[in-house]
């Protein structure tokens, strides 16, 4: 939780009291303040809404109480999601995902500076990685990597805006962005689609033998 966080956070805490006919206390108030400190708001905000549900409980929960409330949260979207990821093993990944946008990327820099001859009959040979690529492959793999985790665990903030917008800003500090790439990922995440959160098989888990890399460029 964040300083900034408290008033929210303490209409929050006034909207559960209110729910279980209790007064909000300023000591009450710290004493929910102190406690779910390491929640973020919108964590608290959650199991608010379960607390006030039909399912929530019948006394106003302690902190110890929400922390409760917070785990079976978790642990209940956990199965959702991995019932999602069985069902959608076969579809699309936010790896393949982001090798679309790099292969943009590749397709109007005109590759990044990696070399190889080409022999008839054997076909390419001496390839060699660029900095830039073996740089910018780094990048991609360390957004997608980072971004995996809140999509399985079904974050509302684990949308294609956001991703976008993380994997441009990763790349831009390794390679340039040529504008025309640029103009289309803008195009992407103005969509009204880029602020639904990705489903949860797009970060599943993948073989360690991934057939969809982009090595050379």
């Amino acid at each position: 939780m964040l300083s900034t966080d408290r008033k929210e956070f303490e209409a929050q805490v006034a909207m559960l009291c209110a729910g279980f006919g209790i007064s909000a206390t300023p000591e009450r108030q710290q004493a929910f303040w102190t406690g779910m400190a390491k929640m973020s708001l919108i964590e608290f905000g959650r199991c608010v809404e379960f607390a006030l549900s039909e399912e929530g409980p019948d006394k106003l929960p302690t902190t110890k109480g929400v922390w409760r409330i917070h785990r079976e949260i978790k642990s209940s979207a956990r199965a959702t999601t991995q019932q999602v990821i069985r069902r959608g093993e076969d579809q699309d990944h936010l790896l393949y995902y982001a090798n679309r946008m790099f292969l943009r990327h590749l397709a109007y820099r005109s590759g990044l500076g990696s070399t190889a001859r080409f022999v008839p009959g054997y076909g390419l040979v001496d390839c060699k990685a660029s900095e830039e690529l073996l740089r910018a492959r780094a990048a991609l793999r360390e957004t997608v990597n980072w971004f995996c985790g809140p999509i399985r665990e079904g974050d509302p903030d684990a949308t294609p805006h956001a991703f976008v917008s993380a994997l441009v800003m990763a790349l831009g500090r390794v390679s340039p962005i040529d504008p025309r790439a640029q103009s289309e990922w803008e195009r992407m995440i103005g969509e009204p689609n880029a602020m639904i959160p990705f489903p949860a098989y797009m970060g599943r888990e993948l073989p360690v033998a991934e057939p969809r890399q982009l090595d050379m460029a």
